[in-house]
């Protein structure tokens, strides 16, 4: 049996990384800033499957993980748009394996600085191991692992509100929504706007009629990592959005004044935004709940009657 720490472990995917590491039989230290938090989600499993731990990773040290005898260390805090790599740091030191849920850019694009550090200490340090870019590299290679070479790629990925939208994801869009992102289209590198550029995406779910759904442009590590994995050096978008119009909207429009220069970035909107969205997910939770009915034409009731 391992011992493991997640850092960030009682949030949205913090907590779900937890649960799979648990019922594999590791020893899981569930960590964060809130021992209150952390003691409220162990609370939820077995006596000892799981075990609260206070730590804050702006105070990580090297002395303070050996004290732990954990063999990894899982950051799933964010955001990491403006991190810096202590954490990953104070592993190597400690001669701890990392590995990080990061899909901010620069952080997962440039973290190769370490690698040979790592290799001295005889650590492995992981970055983005999550939807992007582990997820939609490994998804991108096999789509066109026959291919001789890839002209473009256009991926999205569009989140239900069911989904418990953590802190962190907030705080990841509101920093480069309005900012300019680079994109490779066209043989050169161009300016888009983050969070701008709707584009209506249908999403096929096996069994059921096409979901559409409003996607923008994201700034993530795909936009670097896979113009440079595959021959021919493919123009490259990535765009993502929720099943919630109005939300995307919104963001949408306040992107102009970031982009027009009257605001630095959205920062100051992060917890009205928290607020909404647990409103959503209120509304759609009693919709559930109540199985609110839909009212259906005649023409979709005699097809009702008559059967498929």
């Amino acid at each position: 049996m391992n011992r493991i720490i997640v850092i960030g472990g009682y949030g949205g995917f913090g907590a779900k990384v937890c649960q799979l590491l648990a019922e594999d039989g590791h020893e899981v230290l569930v960590a964060g800033r809130s021992l209150a938090k952390a003691e409220s989600f162990c609370s939820q499993f077995s006596a000892g499957t799981m075990i609260p731990h206070r730590l804050d990773r702006q105070q990580i040290d090297a002395d303070r993980l050996r004290s732990l005898d954990i063999c990894l260390l899982i950051d799933a805090s964010g955001p990491f748009q403006a991190q810096d790599y202590d954490v990953a740091e104070a592993c190597i030191e400690a001669g701890i394996h990392y590995l990080d849920l990061s899909d901010g850019r620069a952080f997962v694009n440039q973290i190769a600085e370490l690698d040979h550090k790592a290799k001295l200490a005889g650590t492995c340090v992981i970055s983005g191991a999550s939807t992007l870019p582990a997820l939609s590299a490994a998804v991108t290679d096999e789509l066109v692992k026959d291919w001789n070479s890839v002209n473009s790629i256009r991926a999205s990925l569009s989140a239900s509100n069911r989904l418990n939208a953590s802190r962190s994801v907030t705080e990841a869009i509101l920093s480069y929504a309005g900012k300019n992102i680079g994109i490779w289209r066209g043989r050169t590198w161009r300016q888009a706007t983050g969070w701008q550029e709707a584009r209506r995406i249908p999403y096929q779910i096996s069994g059921m009629k096409p979901h559409i759904r409003s996607v923008r442009f994201c700034d993530v590590p795909d936009l670097d990592s896979l113009p440079a994995r595959y021959t021919g050096k493919p123009a490259s978008e990535f765009r993502a959005g929720s099943d919630i119009r109005l939300q995307d909207f919104l963001l949408g429009m306040l992107t102009w004044p970031v982009k027009w220069g009257w605001l630095r970035d959205l920062s100051a909107f992060r917890r009205p935004a928290m607020l909404a969205q647990r409103f959503y997910r209120s509304l759609a939770a009693a919709g559930r709940r109540w199985k609110f009915a839909l009212p259906v034409s005649k023409k979709q009731m005699a097809s009702n009657e008559n059967g498929p």
